[in-house]
């Protein structure tokens, strides 16, 4: 969905439900983001968060690619028109450290 806060909803769902559904959306304290993870977070002023997310809401998640020494890289598209690589900081855990960002969605168990 073009709406992510659609399948972040779903997966914050899933996970909260404890459901067979293998997507589920954790925070960004809970967990550290793998390779085919996708990280969230919000957009536009929406002030979206784990706790508070519902469809409708602005925000965006992408794909992370590699996992380097307190960072991740990620790629994703639908901003600007344009495909990018965006590297965003963790810590030495490997927990991100970016605020704007609240959610880890994983297909598969923690």
């Amino acid at each position: 969905s073009g709406q992510h806060a659609i399948y972040i909803s779903a997966a914050k769902r899933n996970r909260l439900e404890n459901n067979h559904n293998p997507f589920k959306a954790y925070r960004t304290n809970e967990v550290a983001p793998r390779v085919g993870d996708m990280v969230c977070k919000s957009r536009s002023g929406t002030q979206a968060t784990y706790d508070n997310i519902q469809p409708g809401m602005k925000t965006h998640c992408d794909i992370v690619v590699e996992v380097r020494p307190n960072a991740i890289v990620t790629i994703g598209g639908n901003v600007s028109n344009s495909v990018s690589h965006t590297v965003v900081r963790t810590n030495p855990q490997g927990l991100i450290i970016a605020t704007s960002y609240f959610a880890v969605i994983r297909v598969g168990n923690e």
